[in-house]
């Protein structure tokens, strides 16, 4: 057992947020949450970022048992999802419903 042993602290030593988080000012916010993603997003992509548009989406049904899927992002756009996937979700008991597009 001492590779499931070492594996443990090996997982443990891993740093988290290594190096300094960059900072948010609410007040230099740009004025949607739109604006602020794309933002963010080109501000991945410049970095180098690996996979900035993979996602994990969790939602909770009428009875609130959670479930979780991931995600890729194919497009960002300021329209209401209204593809038969989204509405199918909207109907499948998640709460909120999961805008998702093709």
């Amino acid at each position: 057992m001492t590779g499931a042993a070492d594996l443990r602290q090996t997982l443990r030593d891993i740093e988290v947020f290594a190096g300094e988080l960059p900072g948010f000012d609410p007040s230099t916010a740009p004025d949607t949450p739109f604006e602020l993603f794309t933002e963010w997003l080109l501000k991945a992509l410049s970095a180098g970022v690996q996979e900035p548009h993979a996602m994990t989406l969790a939602t909770a049904d009428a009875k609130g048992d959670p479930t979780a899927r991931v995600l890729i992002l194919k497009d960002v756009s300021l329209r209401a999802g209204n593809s038969p996937r989204t509405r199918a979700a909207s109907t499948a008991g998640t709460s909120p419903p999961a805008l998702m597009r093709r």
